[in-house]
């Protein structure tokens, strides 16, 4: 581990001061094209020490192109626990089974992906957005990756986003079993928008319905649904 992750480290769990983060790319000295840090530290910004050479994402298509996907990815999981982080080829849900050993790939400058852990409810943005005011207003895709006993739970907290004391707020839990995903817990606060997707990893099979999406190859499906973040919710997804 590097000296500065190893700092991040120390500022998060032995200082208790959690928005830590380094200079992405770098803060002495000149940066270089593939020199391109991680966007999924708590605090984020591209700076440098006066005398370096200028060091903006967009001053290479390579490093703007990455920045563009990690940024993206970090605005979708805001509303999400942290997932697994590895950079490995683009997304694409296919299982990866831990055997207590290394796993090596090949992957591009401008890639980053995020792993899923087994067991847990994954609720994203369906999409990005340039702000968080304007993400908001983009609906809800649920990941599921289940663990090796088929189940998986997670949660979802919403508030109004901006004010220091709530007068309401939803806290939903998320379980899944036997093909079934639940949604209960508290319904206070209305976001606006609906869960749109419903993405299950590691299915075997197709689901018979025309409302879903299957990739035989990389065992995901992907249902496509209108479920309201305001109250409870059984939904039949296998």
């Amino acid at each position: 581990m590097s000296r500065t992750g190893l700092e991040i480290l120390q500022f998060t769990s032995l200082y208790q001061v959690p928005v830590v983060g380094p200079d992405v790319c770098g803060f002495s000295s000149n940066v270089t094209e593939t020199l391109y840090a991680s966007s999924f530290y708590i605090f984020f910004r591209n700076h440098a020490k006066i005398s370096s050479t200028s060091q903006e994402f967009y001053r290479w298509p390579t490093v703007a192109e990455s920045a563009h996907k990690s940024i993206s990815i970090r605005y979708q999981l805001l509303s999400s626990s942290a997932p697994s982080l590895k950079r490995t080829a683009q997304g694409t849900g296919k299982p990866v089974r831990g055997r207590g050993e290394y796993i090596s790939a090949e992957v591009n400058y401008t890639d980053i992906t995020v792993h899923y852990k087994g067991g847990i409810v994954y609720p994203q943005h369906i999409e990005s957005a340039n702000t968080t005011t304007a993400l908001r207003k983009k609906g809800f895709n649920i990941v599921i990756a289940p663990g090796l006993d088929g189940t998986a739970e997670g949660s979802l907290y919403l508030d109004d986003g901006k004010s220091v004391v709530q007068d309401v707020v939803s806290e939903i839990d998320f379980k899944y079993a036997h093909g079934k995903l639940s949604m209960t817990g508290t319904f206070e606060y209305d976001i606006g928008v609906n869960i749109e997707t419903i993405i299950v990893l590691g299915v075997d099979s197709k689901l018979k319905t025309r409302h879903a999406d299957y990739d035989a190859k990389n065992k995901k499906l992907v249902v496509h649904v209108d479920v309201p973040l305001t109250k409870k919710a059984h939904v039949k997804v296998l």
